[in-house]
């Protein structure tokens, strides 16, 4: 969510996930520590609260990563690089207040830390921390009477997972990302994104690849 010139503030997300379809394919260098890439898609419902207030907007997320793991006896460690585009469907309407909406798109690249335990053989709850190294907010803005679109870089934040493991391929999870204050908008209409915080819920049903 963007503010413009000089307003300032806390915007807070909350995305509820009807469904995500996760593909894992691992590329073995070695049996016991293997390289894997991971790739979901993701589809709900997003609600906004800040200044102006939204609900039920659809929102689409992809999100990839590479990681190399090491399994110590029930522990799985991980270390890898990812990227999340989230793409919100959200402009035509106007809030009650008055202003515009407009559909963006967020981008990040981080580097990502995480541990998974398993319980005989099966995975039973994992946890993981990401650093952001680079976002990008694209907020397609045109069709807001004197503006064009507008694209701000954001350089400080961190994510947080928490993953449940209900059977070998279902799980609950949430996912919470922290983003700081971007730049000013690279076109120069003194445009930025604020500190945002995002916290998604929902249920993953993987779909392991041999």
């Amino acid at each position: 969510m963007l503010q413009f010139g000089p307003l300032l503030g806390t915007w807070f997300e909350t995305l509820t996930i009807d469904k995500v379809t996760d593909i894992k394919k691992g590329f073995l260098t070695s049996k016991e520590n293997p390289f894997l890439y991971e790739f979901d898609i993701q589809y709900g419902k997003t609600d906004y609260f800040g200044s102006a207030i939204t609900t039920s907007d659809p929102t689409y997320i992809l999100n990839t990563n590479l990681k190399k793991s090491w399994q110590i006896n029930e522990i799985d460690l991980s270390f890898g690089l990812g990227y999340r585009h989230l793409k919100d469907d959200w402009g035509g309407k106007q809030t009650a207040l008055g202003n515009y909406t407009y559909d963006r798109v967020s981008e990040y690249f981080y580097l990502s830390t995480g541990l998974t335990r398993f319980n005989s053989s099966k995975p039973n709850f994992a946890i993981n921390y990401r650093h952001l190294i680079r976002g990008k907010q694209t907020s397609y803005l045109q069709t807001i009477p004197g503006y064009s679109n507008a694209t701000n870089s954001q350089k400080t934040g961190f994510g947080l997972k928490a993953e449940y493991y209900l059977k070998n391929n279902l799980s609950i999870f949430i996912d919470y990302w922290s983003i700081e204050k971007s730049d000013n908008d690279q076109q120069g209409q003194g445009i930025y994104e604020p500190s945002n915080y995002t916290a998604q819920i929902g249920f993953r049903y993987q779909l392991l690849l041999e």
